[in-house]
């Protein structure tokens, strides 16, 4: 846990929810939403940790399916066909699709 940031997540029952509520602990911490100028991240995320992997791998994926098609236009006939039917196996399901 960062020190910053000294919060641990966990479940909670109904009971739990009313006591917190009960004490003023149902709101998150002042600044929790703030970027931190050293790292432009938010507070609390280190430098270099502040992405979505899968959203950075979607968008790659999004390109190559692009540049495929692309390519897939300019090919003959059946090889065109072929290749287009392929690379929408890797779209859908990975390199597995193959």
């Amino acid at each position: 846990m960062n020190a910053r940031l000294p919060v641990a997540v966990t479940a909670a029952t109904r009971n739990d929810h009313a006591k917190a509520q009960a004490t003023g602990k149902t709101a998150p911490p002042a600044g929790w939403d703030e970027i931190d100028p050293k790292t432009g991240a938010p507070v609390g995320i280190d430098k270099g940790w502040a992405y979505k992997p899968g959203a950075s791998r979607a968008e790659e994926l999004q390109q190559l399916q692009q540049f495929a098609s692309e390519k897939a236009a300019k090919l003959p006939g059946q090889i065109s066909a072929d290749f287009a039917a392929d690379t929408a196996k890797v779209g859908a399901g990975g390199m597995k699709g193959l």
